[in-house]
């Protein structure tokens, strides 16, 4: 009887135990899952300069832009000398992110729930952020920081709350760049499921997301020779358009050549009646049907009804340019009819 009596202690406390386990495992996990302990968490975090720990907050879209390595340099007082044109502004951030994180590091600072939502899987905290000794507020500021639910859970019960901070991730990016060219944003080549559409001379890129401030757009037609262009990330669905730029006298000579030499090889080729495939290499491969039969079409001006012609050369002068654009933003199709 006296073994049965300690076995069932034994049981009880043990059921007991794990009752309480379970108690504090739900409680510990459901406070620190809170929506408003993710948003005090990583308004800590930026002001301590804690990044790393910043980052694994952060609502971060399955973007190949949006990577942590990045994000750390953007981040820092490196990464703001290296990404700031204007020193004003520089000397501004710089000392704010100094004053911050001394503040943090030195000062207990204490966060106080001002207002909080919650609806639709979107949530916002503001908080009142006080440092203990600071009894007049004259240090106090307001800070209000946006979350989103995550689709899935964390340990399977608690909700995945992050950091939906537009002042450093901007979502939904159009990128419009002229056609036959391949891109890079910040040296990172753009996926081609990003390719939305196109749009006449235009590729249609969507951008799932990017780092807010300054970027560099390199355009390429043949894997070598690179153009860069500035843009700068703001706000969410946004569209940044590159637009023709400005060409070289060179490049403008060669534009001039490539088109002198194309409309000769294709006057020459219709006079004497020759196949199309004579000329095909000087065409786009998406356009070569349609200028195929209009080539056809046209060297029947030139042709006898016995089908040979009495023209025996064609002689090109006074060749002007009216328009010039960059030669390698696009393949020349020659308007000459």
């Amino acid at each position: 009887m006296k073994e049965n009596k300690g076995l069932k202690i034994a049981v009880i406390s043990l059921a007991s135990a794990v009752v309480v386990a379970l108690i504090l495992f739900f409680a510990v996990n459901a406070s620190t899952s809170s929506y408003k302990t993710v948003a005090e968490q990583y308004d800590r975090a930026v002001r301590d300069g804690r990044y790393e720990d910043a980052y694994k907050y952060l609502d971060v879209e399955d973007s190949v832009f949006l990577t942590e390595t990045e994000y750390l340099t953007r981040q820092s007082i490196l990464g703001d000398v290296l990404n700031s044109y204007d020193i004003s502004s520089l000397v501004e951030k710089v000392a704010e992110k100094g004053f911050n994180m001394i503040i943090s590091k030195l000062i207990n600072i204490q966060y106080e729930v001002v207002e909080s939502k919650d609806q639709d899987g979107k949530a916002s905290v503001t908080f009142m952020r006080k440092p203990i000794f600071d009894t007049y507020g004259v240090l106090s500021e307001m800070t209000t920081i946006a979350l989103i639910k995550d689709d899935t859970n964390t340990m399977l019960f608690f909700p995945d709350w992050r950091v939906d901070d537009q002042k450093v991730i901007v979502h939904d990016i159009t990128l419009e760049i002229p056609k036959y060219t391949s891109a890079y944003i910040d040296g990172i080549a753009i996926p081609a499921s990003y390719l939305e559409s196109e749009n006449g001379d235009k590729l249609i890129y969507h951008i799932p997301g990017l780092y807010t401030g300054d970027h560099v757009c390199s355009l390429s037609n043949d894997g070598y020779n690179f153009n860069t262009f500035s843009f700068i990330t703001d706000r969410s669905n946004s569209t940044v358009r590159i637009e023709e730029f400005e060409a070289t006298i060179e490049d403008q000579q060669a534009v001039i050549d490539k088109a002198y030499e194309a409309f000769r090889a294709i006057t020459e080729a219709e006079v004497k009646g020759a196949d199309f495939g004579e000329i095909r290499g000087y065409f786009t491969n998406d356009s070569i049907a349609a200028e195929r039969e209009k080539y056809n079409q046209a060297k029947e001006y030139f042709l006898t009804t016995s089908k040979t012609s009495g023209i025996d050369s064609v002689d090109v002068k006074d060749v002007a340019a009216y328009m010039v654009r960059p030669l390698w933003t696009e393949q020349w199709r020659l308007p000459f009819r």
